[in-house]
């Protein structure tokens, strides 16, 4: 039989102790909590009679039960037996799976573990993976620091993931950077030394090169100097049908970008793009320019374009639109609101003016800190009913502390809207309109997030929390109302007081899974 991947060692107690102790003590508790090396392992036992009953069978139902066992525990899977190993590595196991290929370790001991074993599973199942997720380390090469050790960790992770590149068998490909450290001489975690941009943009080319047959592309947290070079390798990609491209995460106000000719290279790279249908702008300030490369260059089949709208500037006022919405008319847009630096909050007639009729809105999600007070949760949806009740798919509104809860207006509202498959309500309602609404939409929503859910006591006319056994049985009603499993989405947040701070970090939350 041949070798198993090696196994991933644990943190150092060196590094663990350093990262508790330059966390904030909010979080040193939460670290301590999460130590895997102070959990009790109980190995699990295999009798000669449970081995033998797995060995029998068949390898079709044996790649089916494969598939819905995570990435990490196959590994383990394969040292069972011969049969096994055979069909853990097969490709049916592989092909439809997303691989991830996590490099943002803390210390150095694990950073080199994990490099280890994904060289290790790119030599041997590389030419399987057909969609692959990669985070990647954006270390300063100048950082002196004992956890890790510059360029070397930085060229070490490129050359592990080019090697995945080379067949050019891949269809989907994520990657995120992820900064580590904030040193005083780095801003946001990016430097811009030649030693550590170099490699970025090697990384960056063997892309291109490699996977002309790319179908989707995302990008996440890219530092701004090799945004140029990342537009113009995108038109080498002829068959690329999804572009995801987010500047920087957790980005509070609209960002104008200046570093290289970026606003010039959105046209030209749209422009040879004759496949492209799903384009997503996270945080990325370019509508000015975009609107000019929809309108202008023929041949993209574009049918959904999702953007960031701040409070300061609407993307839909500029004259350039109305050619976009001419050209094409079946255009499917989803609007995430953030603040702006101008302007906080937005008044009734200028929320009311992102809300265009030659819209066709897919997706919307405000909160209420982004709204002024005299705009409510049912002003909202009586304006979006009657403009797009037949194209909206997704509604995310987050009521701030001081708005009332959902009311049954509200319920059946949501209610009438019939492509609606995703709805996420916050800060709070009662288990009797939550039901309203699961009855409601019994077998259309696929998803439904709530903040906190509170139990109505009619006689006292106030609002007190739910025991542990009533949760249970109200996720068991409203599972059977929606048709799948269905469970409160905080309840760690039950058995205290919840705050406006405990509200603004469920929009977030609910933001990035969306986005």
């Amino acid at each position: 039989m041949a070798s198993c991947p090696p196994p991933l060692p644990s943190p150092c107690r060196r590094c663990y102790r350093v990262k508790v102790s330059s966390s904030p003590l909010s979080a040193q508790q939460f670290l301590r909590r999460g130590d895997s090396s102070r959990k009790r392992k109980s190995p699990v036992e295999w009798t000669p009679s449970k081995r033998a009953r797995w060995n029998h069978l068949p390898d079709t139902i044996l790649v089916e039960v494969l598939k819905w066992i995570p990435q990490n525990e196959l590994g383990v899977c394969a040292q069972i037996s011969r049969q096994w190993y055979r069909v853990v590595y097969s490709t049916g196991v592989w092909e439809d799976r997303e691989i991830l290929f996590d490099f943002s370790a803390f210390c150095s001991i694990e950073y080199n573990g994990k490099c280890e074993r994904y060289e290790w599973f790119v030599e041997r199942m590389g030419r399987y993976v057909r969609n692959a997720k990669l985070v990647l380390n954006l270390v300063c090469s100048r950082l002196r620091d004992p956890r890790f050790r510059g360029a070397a960790c930085r060229r070490q992770q490129y050359e592990v993931m080019e090697r995945l590149f080379e067949g050019g068998r891949l269809r989907s490909l994520q990657i995120d950077f992820v900064p580590q450290f904030n040193p005083p001489h780095v801003y946001m975690g990016y430097c811009a030394h030649q030693d550590c941009t170099d490699p970025v943009q090697n990384f960056l080319k063997k892309i291109s090169s490699n996977l002309p047959g790319l179908r989707r592309l995302s990008v996440q947290c890219l530092p701004d100097w090799h945004w140029e070079l990342l537009l113009r390798t995108i038109p080498a990609m002829t068959n690329l049908e999804k572009l995801e491209m987010n500047h920087k995460k957790h980005q509070p106000f609209r960002i104008v970008l200046y570093m290289g000719d970026v606003h010039g290279m959105i046209p030209a790279a749209l422009s040879n793009m004759s496949t492209l249908r799903v384009l997503k702008l996270a945080n990325v300030d370019v509508q000015d320019t975009l609107w000019h490369a929809l309108a202008n260059h023929s041949g993209i089949p574009l049918y959904q374009l999702t953007m960031v709208a701040y409070t300061d500037f609407n993307p839909f006022s500029l004259p350039t639109w109305e050619r976009v919405a001419q050209k094409f008319p079946s255009l499917s847009v989803e609007l995430f609101f953030r603040h702006g630096q101008q302007r906080l909050v937005l008044r009734k007639s200028e929320f009311e003016s992102f809300l265009r009729d030659d819209v066709r809105l897919k997706t919307l999600c405000v909160s209420q800190g982004k709204l002024c007070r005299e705009i409510a949760m049912i002003d909202v949806l009586q304006t979006v009913a009657e403009k797009y009740i037949d194209s909206l798919e997704t509604f995310l509104f987050f009521q701030s502390r001081g708005q009332p809860m959902v009311s049954s207006k509200e319920v059946e509202l949501i209610r009438r809207f019939p492509k609606l498959a995703e709805v996420a309500i916050a800060p709070v309602i009662t288990d009797k309109r939550l039901k309203q609404l699961a009855k409601g939409c019994r077998g259309q929503l696929r998803e439904l997030l709530v903040r906190s859910v509170l139990k109505y006591m009619p006689d006292a006319n106030k609002l007190v929390k739910m025991e542990a056994k009533e949760v249970s049985n109200l996720e068991t009603v409203v599972t059977r109302l929606l048709g799948y499993p269905w469970e409160m989405s905080s309840p760690a947040w039950a058995d205290r007081e919840l705050s406006g701070e405990d509200d603004i970090e469920f929009a977030e939350a609910c933001m990035e899974q969306y986005m």
